[in-house]
Order: structure tokens, then sequence, then C-alpha cells
């Protein structure tokens, strides 16, 4: 399968946990969301939790930070709240807390990794 920015999204990911071939198959079937401007692109999926919460995860990125955060981000905002979400979750580095927060976006949790 090919879109745009497809080696760019692998190259950003880290495929020992969403490999470019999971990417476009779950973009392939609808079960992911591909979003794109000329300079840009995210990878969303919609996860249901057991407490109720509906919400959009952001599965991979990559691009001009300012299509990102002025024309993709709230592009997935109003598609989230019209198809019942209640909750957008960015996992990523360090360095979206500062890019999401004049969006409106504050730390939730903290994540830590050992490679085993």
């Amino acid at each position: 399968m090919t879109y745009p920015f497809r080696d760019e999204l692998a190259e950003a990911n880290d495929s020992a946990f969403f490999p470019i071939e999971y990417l476009d198959q779950t973009i392939a079937d609808g079960t992911s969301q591909y979003w794109g401007t000329p300079n840009a692109a995210m990878v969303t999926q919609i996860v249901n939790y057991p407490g109720g919460a509906k919400v959009v995860r952001s599965l991979a990125t990559t691009g001009d930070l300012k299509e990102i955060t002025e024309i993709i981000a709230p592009q997935i905002e109003t598609w989230a709240i019209e198809n019942g979400c209640t909750h957008l979750l960015v996992e990523g580095r360090d360095g979206w807390k500062r890019a999401l927060k004049p969006l409106g976006y504050e730390p939730y949790q903290t994540v830590i990794l050992k490679v085993l």
C-alpha cells in the first residue's frame, strides 16, 4: 500500500510497536485514519475503553509541526467530537507536550520503558 508520507511515518515510528505494515493494513481496512496535508501526516485510531472512554489515539505522526498543530489536529478534534469520542491521546516524545500545549493538551501520564 502506498500513501503520502508512508516512508516518513515508518521512519518516525518505533516498529516494535506499530510497524508500517500494521499501519498499512489498518488504514486499508478502515480501523485507523490517515490525515494528511501537503507537508505532514498523522495516523489515528479509535480505542474504546471498558470504563466508557472513547479515545482517538495517535499512532504515528510526521512532517511540518505548524501543519500538524494548525490543520491536522483541529480536523481530528472536530472529527472526534462528531464520532462521539471523549478524549484525544498523544503518545510520543516530550516535544509534543510543548507543541500541543497551545491547543489545550496537558500531560496526563508518564510512560517509562525498559527494553529487555
